[in-house]
């Protein structure tokens, strides 16, 4: 019996290469400078406003609540706006 093999045909290059040149056909990867430009700073003005709504209202929750012991349900809240602003700078 003689078995026949079908071999598949050369291409030059990888996987990687093949995929990569489908991807830089299609215009994938061509730079984008108007989503940089408007989408990303009313990206940032969006949550920067969010955090500050988040901040003022911990800390009007702890004027409210006063020195008493519901002031240690308002804490994890103080800390997640906090935390929502970024690393501390504090040395």
């Amino acid at each position: 019996m003689s078995e026949t093999v079908t071999q598949r045909p050369r291409v030059a290059g990888s996987d990687f290469a093949a995929l990569n040149r489908q991807i830089t056909e299609a215009g994938l990867l061509e730079r984008r400078p108007v989503y940089y430009a408007i989408r990303r700073p009313v990206y940032y003005a969006i949550r920067m406003s969010v955090v500050v709504a988040m901040l003022c209202g911990v800390c009007a929750a702890f004027v409210l609540v006063g020195s008493s012991w519901w002031t240690l349900l308002v804490a994890p809240a103080r800390r997640r706006s906090a935390a929502a602003r970024g690393p501390d700078r504090t040395p």
